[in-house]
């Protein structure tokens, strides 16, 4: 865990941490406060993806490498989906995101032009307000089809 290792280690994980968080978002704002966040011991467990080294390890080496493809399991969907595109990602270009929602039959697309690959921490009430429309449009579908 983590948790468990000594504060030199711990603070060295926080800081490729936030290098990692760099390559997905560029808002300054949020950055300083990732670090700052970050170099709290107390406070590092908000923002790291798992209390697990292994977890981590594998969570980085996806995002960096693209070694799962979930584009199987995703056609096999038989609900509505949305997906939130960040035209600035530097990880999933939102063409690929496009090419994907355009062949599943309940998908759509909604783009992030200001953001990267966190539009929820860069467009908050953007990204809250299209997920409400999401949960409005298809909780009515769900109730009616009961």
């Amino acid at each position: 865990m983590i948790r468990d290792l000594d504060v030199s280690v711990r603070k060295q994980i926080a800081a490729l941490w936030l290098k990692f968080i760099q390559l997905q978002n560029e808002q300054k704002y949020s950055l300083k406060a990732f670090e700052f966040i970050l170099n709290q011991l107390q406070l590092q467990s908000l923002l790291l993806p798992s209390s697990r080294v292994d977890y981590m390890t594998w969570y980085i080496n996806n995002y960096l490498y693209h070694r799962e493809d979930y584009r199987e399991a995703l056609a096999q969907l038989s609900c509505p989906v949305t997906f939130f595109s960040g035209v600035q990602s530097k990880l999933y270009p939102f063409e690929g995101q496009r090419l994907i929602a355009e062949s599943l039959p309940q998908a759509k697309q909604i783009l992030f032009s200001k953001s990267g690959h966190t539009p929820l921490l860069t467009e908050p009430l953007k990204f809250a307000r299209e997920l409400g429309i999401f949960l409005n449009e298809n909780s009515q579908s769900s109730t009616s089809a009961a």
